[in-house]
């Protein structure tokens, strides 16, 4: 099993009990990897300058749905 399926596999169960637990868990992984390379790669200001709980806050209702 590659590093990727473990990780989706981890999140997937940690995800409250719901269809697609893996779909679910690779979108919020792929989610995550693009805030990360606007922040980091792009260097987009708004990511940037934003506090990490505001970020959180913010995606929190859409990992949650």
């Amino acid at each position: 099993m590659t590093p990727d399926a473990l990780q989706i596999d981890s999140i997937g169960a940690a995800l409250p009990e719901a269809d697609d637990p893996e779909l679910r868990a690779a979108l919020v992984i792929t989610t995550m990897v693009g805030v990360t390379i606007g922040h980091q790669l792009l260097g987009l200001d708004a990511l940037r300058n934003a506090p990490t709980d505001r970020i959180t806050a913010l995606l929190r209702p859409a990992f949650k749905a």
